[in-house]
């Protein structure tokens, strides 16, 4: 079994306040990117889809998702 040290799940309110350029979030997981690795689940990536879906601009806000999700596993 893979151990859970230096690992950070984030749920999706960090992240949609993140793509949201909220400091508190931003700073987080720019402090933290480095020394932990940062994880989510597949139903707060679907969550975060559907919001971009139902959006005004969902084709912009699909592209910083994808380009969040290049920085988390």
């Amino acid at each position: 079994m893979e151990e859970l040290v230096n690992k950070i799940c984030l749920d999706t309110d960090i992240l949609v306040n993140f793509l949201r350029d909220r400091p508190q979030e931003v700073v987080f997981i720019e402090n933290h990117e480095e020394d932990f690795s940062l994880y989510t689940t597949e139903i707060n990536i679907f969550e975060l889809y559907y919001g971009a879906y139902k959006s005004n601009n969902p084709d912009e806000k699909i592209k910083e998702i994808e380009i969040l999700l290049e920085r988390i596993r």
